[in-house]
């Protein structure tokens, strides 16, 4: 329980943080969020957060933070221009629901490793 505790405070300090240090591409105008329900494993959000590196817009500045609690993963990455663009390229689960710059996904394992 103090490893998610320290998790939590961790990611919220960088929040807290991020604006005072800066990020070229980093705005709030190219930033989506990913609200994904139904990871269970540290090894499937790190695939999820290696996959949505991809998407980034061609910027040599980027963002990704992620972090989970209470069964879902909540991933932030910037630059990215066209949400629906992302949200088609999700290949991890079924995107159940877009939010202005929000996409709620349920997730889903690769087919080669579900047993």
């Amino acid at each position: 329980m103090r490893n998610a505790a320290r998790r939590i405070y961790l990611g919220m300090l960088v929040l807290l943080l991020l604006p005072m240090i800066g990020c070229s591409g980093c705005s709030q105008e190219k930033q989506i969020v990913l609200v994904i329900s139904g990871t269970e494993t540290s090894e499937q959000r790190k695939a999820i957060q290696e996959n949505t590196s991809a998407w980034l817009d061609g910027s040599q500045s980027y963002f990704t933070l992620g972090y989970e609690s209470g069964g879902v993963y909540t991933l932030k990455i910037s630059p990215v221009e066209d949400v629906q663009a992302a949200a088609e390229k999700i290949d991890f689960g079924t995107v159940t629901k877009i939010e202005g710059r929000t996409i709620y996904v349920e997730y889903h394992p690769p087919a080669d490793t579900e047993e």
